[in-house]
């Protein structure tokens, strides 16, 4: 019995597997179709590459040159955030998603045509960022194919605000309201230079409602710009800060009876347990004020007086509305303002001199320089007749001096023998660093 030959090589082996023929003739087969699809199929393919970012650059222009700047409605898409959608032809494997992306073009307004102020529909131009893709697909077209945008020069304006409350509102018995205060009495805006000129107000607006038991915050009140010829709404202003940045206090206040009172400052030594007496007018107030500041024994402390400012030519002090201790205190009944007389019947003043010598710095490596020259002091005749030159002595207030300062004029505070006299106004005297 005759046997078969062995293949020579293993080249005829492999011929001679079945199995291996098999295999080979399907990958032959597969990479025959791969190329009929990518040559044949994906001549007609079309692909739309979508968000495309279109930059928005108006360096170099007409427009630029003239000063006029790109403004875009409050409503629509911002410049950053403007993208268009390109549709393009070729073959499958130069178009797919998985090759072309977004940023392999570059979309950019076309601004030419823009010499005056007004409304444009400014083209969108599209390109393929690589020359060398250009001939490998069309760009078909793009979505949208212009962008709206207003030209005109640029105006910055500050205007007061003027509240405007809508709706009603009401407060308990015993209470009153006033008048809402703004968290800004103004506003700056800017914008084209038409709408800016039509600007005739600028109204804070809000809505209120029921019944108010106590001050109440109205917080994002709306900032409205008045068109001063139409009703129709601003389209390219800015607010800074935003429109809705600004709060209204709605103040409700108690009504009150209260006797006016005052507090003391600088007191000498001797006047700690009884300063001298003090005549307020008128000594009964009807007031508003905030619940919370009233006491059981209905006194208000109307302000300070101090006795540094007080000597027998300068004995009365003023004190209105709204000012200092009575911030939030409303007078009534027509009344304007409280005078406190403080009776200083019996007092005198005396001048004398804070020598140099007599004067120590609040720290070390500073020496006083300067005599502080005619010093009012104040007191009974008799109490005077014992503070003498001598008598003074003062310490320089050099912590606020700086630290490279070679010298520096500071405050000084004026000692006195007598616990029941005191200075009447303030001094300075000069130090030198040592």
């Amino acid at each position: 019995m005759r046997t078969a030959p062995k293949p020579t090589s293993r080249l005829q082996r492999i011929l001679q597997n079945n199995y291996i023929l098999l295999v080979l003739s399907a990958a032959i087969a597969f990479l025959v179709w791969i190329i009929l699809v990518l040559n044949v199929g994906g001549a007609d393919e079309e692909n739309t590459i979508r968000k495309v970012p279109v930059e928005i650059n108006f360096s170099g222009t007409v427009a630029e040159r003239l000063q006029l700047q790109a403004f875009w409605l409050k409503e629509a898409v911002q410049p950053e955030d403007i993208t268009v959608d390109v549709t393009v032809k070729g073959r499958r494997y130069d178009i797919s998603d998985a090759v072309l992306k977004p940023e392999d073009f570059t979309a950019t307004l076309v601004s030419r045509d823009v010499s005056t102020a007004g409304d444009y529909q400014l083209e969108i131009s599209v390109a393929s960022k690589n020359p060398l893709d250009r001939d490998k697909y069309e760009i078909l077209d793009i979505s949208p194919k212009t962008v709206s945008v207003y030209f005109d020069y640029v105006k910055e304006k500050t205007f007061p605000l003027t509240v405007r409350r809508e709706g009603q509102y009401s407060v308990p018995e015993g209470f009153v309201t006033e008048a809402p205060i703004l968290s800004q009495t103004s506003v700056t805006i800017s914008g084209p230079a038409k709408e800016m000129n039509a600007i005739a107000g600028v109204l804070a607006r809000f809505q209120t409602e029921g019944e108010y038991k106590e001050t109440t915050l109205v917080k994002d009140v709306e900032i409205v710009p008045v068109n001063a010829f139409d009703d129709n709404e601003f389209r390219y202003l800015t607010i800074e800060g935003g429109e809705a940045h600004v709060n209204a206090t709605i103040p409700v206040l108690k009504r009150a009876t209260v006797q006016p009172i005052v507090q003391w400052a600088n007191v000498p030594t001797a006047y700690s347990k009884g300063p001298p007496s003090v005549t307020i007018t008128p000594s009964v107030l009807d007031v508003a004020m905030p619940e919370g500041m009233l006491d059981d024994t209905n006194r208000l402390i109307i302000g300070t007086v101090d006795f540094a400012k007080l000597d027998p030519a300068h004995n009365t002090f003023t004190f209105k509305p709204g000012q200092d201790l009575l911030a939030d205190v409303r007078f009534l009944a027509d009344t304007k303002e409280v005078k406190a007389s403080v009776n200083l019947e019996g007092y005198s003043t005396k001048t004398v001199t804070l020598s140099a010598s007599a004067c120590t710095a609040s720290a070390d490596g500073y020496r006083v320089t300067s005599s502080v020259r005619r010093v009012t002091v104040v007191g009974p005749p008799a109490a005077l007749d014992t503070v003498t030159s001598d008598s003074v002595k003062g310490i320089a207030d050099v912590s606020a001096v700086a630290e490279d300062a070679e010298s520096a004029s500071v405050p000084v505070a004026i000692q006195l023998p007598r616990p029941d006299c005191w200075v009447y106004g303030s001094y300075e005297t000069k130090v030198v660093k040592e």
